[in-house]
């Protein structure tokens, strides 16, 4: 389009130059008179299209440029839902490995209860009521207090697991820090 307006142009400057050197020749001053005119109309067309084709593009490159202005917003806005996707979902993982330590630890004080507790406390019982039925004299306690008794073996051992389990326990959960509010308070 360009090409042609710049044609025209050069055609519109030849005539006008060729009217205004023979406007005084009548004959060939109509003649002229009319090429000059022609020329000057195709060169306003051709300018006017150019004029149109400028706007036309004009108006492109400003819709460019705003569809590439709402495109990088969009980037960035998928590239800050992204990394906060990343921390919520580090953060689920962080919490889900508390959650599980948090059960393995339910279920280890569980089986505690169960096991070690019960047989603590029963043996706790025994050596009571053992040191309480021969409590009448203090040689028979003396006696009774020989470290080779079972009783005093079997609660010995007893007391030695559940201090060994509470280390163990201490040892894998306590770094926990769990802070709670109580439902009935």
């Amino acid at each position: 389009i360009r090409d042609y307006a710049e044609q025209r142009r050069d055609k519109k400057s030849k005539r006008e130059k060729q009217y205004h050197q023979l406007y005084h020749v009548p004959i060939v001053a109509t003649q002229l008179k009319k090429k000059y005119v022609r020329a000057r109309d195709k060169n306003l067309d051709a300018e006017e299209k150019v004029s149109e084709a400028r706007a036309t593009v004009d108006s492109l490159q400003k819709t460019i440029g705003e569809t590439s202005k709402r495109l990088g917003e969009s980037m960035n806005k998928k590239d800050g839902w992204k990394k906060q996707y990343e921390e919520m979902d580090n953060e689920l993982k962080s919490w889900q490995s508390v959650h599980r330590r948090l059960e393995d630890g339910d279920k280890y004080w569980s089986q505690f209860n169960i096991n070690q507790l019960a047989q603590a406390m029963q043996s706790v019982e025994v050596f009571i009521t053992t040191i309480q039925k021969h409590s009448k004299s203090n040689q028979q306690l003396k006696n009774m207090m020989n470290p080779n008794n079972d009783f005093i073996k079997i609660f010995k051992m007893s007391l030695l697991e559940y201090g060994d389990a509470e280390e163990y326990a201490e040892s894998k959960w306590g770094d926990l820090q769990v802070e709670y509010e109580c439902a009935n308070c």
